[in-house]
Formats: structure tokens, sequence, C-alpha cells
């Protein structure tokens, strides 16, 4: 049951990144209160997501490119 939990709990994490990454890369909604609003501790937390999904989207796309 524990190990049940922590996988949806990380597919809720992934998930909100994705919608992050979306919202701010490819709608060009400003981040400025995005971070607080999503829960994170500083607006730096929200960067490191950000950058960790952007490097995981170009990672899936040379996957598909080759």
């Amino acid at each position: 049951m524990h190990a049940l939990l922590q996988q949806l709990k990380q597919m809720l994490m992934d998930t909100r990144k994705e919608w992050l990454n979306e919202m701010v890369n490819r709608y060009h909604l400003p981040q400025d209160g995005l971070w607080k609003y999503y829960g994170y501790q500083s607006p730096d937390d929200l960067a490191r997501d950000l950058n960790e999904q952007d490097e995981l989207l170009e990672h899936e796309q040379r996957l598909f490119d080759t």
C-alpha cells in the first residue's frame, strides 16, 4: 500500500511539473506568483523543476528523432 501511495505521489508531482512547464513555456504565463500558488517554497524551486522538465522533454525529443 505504501509503495502505491508513493507511486501516486510521484505521478502527481510529475504531472504538476509538466503542467507548469506548459503554462510558462508554451502559453508564456508570467512566473511571478506561480511558485506560491503551486506550493513551492521559493521561486528557485519552481525554476529548478522547470529546468528539469525542459531537460526531460529535450531528451525525449532526441529519442523520437533517432
